[in-house]
């Protein structure tokens, strides 16, 4: 089910041939909106809770079709992408730097395993 909190907060669904869609108003960012949304904590918990326990767990269309999603109006999914965009960023900046230095602590043990540690006097 979703929600376009433009229309009416309260009992509007978007339209599923509009869902996804970027040739519908606002379509290619709406897109970006849901990725967000459908990374959220809470998000995958409800999907992982309705996906089939086979071998390779699965949601159906017609299941997804079930999972709540409230779409604000464009000018405020704009700013939402804008901060969840921002805060991957920082994120994978955090992680580079969490990289590099597990490279040069690791080549730095080697250094020292070789007895060859430049540390000037």
């Amino acid at each position: 089910m979703i929600t376009d909190a433009a229309a009416n907060p309260a009992t509007t669904k978007s339209s599923a041939a509009n869902r996804g869609n970027e040739n519908a108003p606002g379509g290619m960012r709406k897109n970006h909106y849901l990725l967000h949304y459908l990374a959220a904590e809470w998000a995958q918990d409800w999907m992982d809770k309705h996906c089939s326990r086979t071998t390779i767990p699965s949601l159906s269309a017609k299941t997804m079709r079930q999972l709540p999603v409230w779409l604000p109006p464009l000018d405020q999914q704009e700013a939402i992408i804008e901060i969840m965009s921002s805060l991957d960023e920082q994120l994978a900046l955090k992680d580079e730097v969490a990289d590099t230095t597990e490279r040069l602590k690791h080549y730095l043990g080697q250094l020292i395993g070789a007895g060859d540690f430049p540390l000037r006097d």
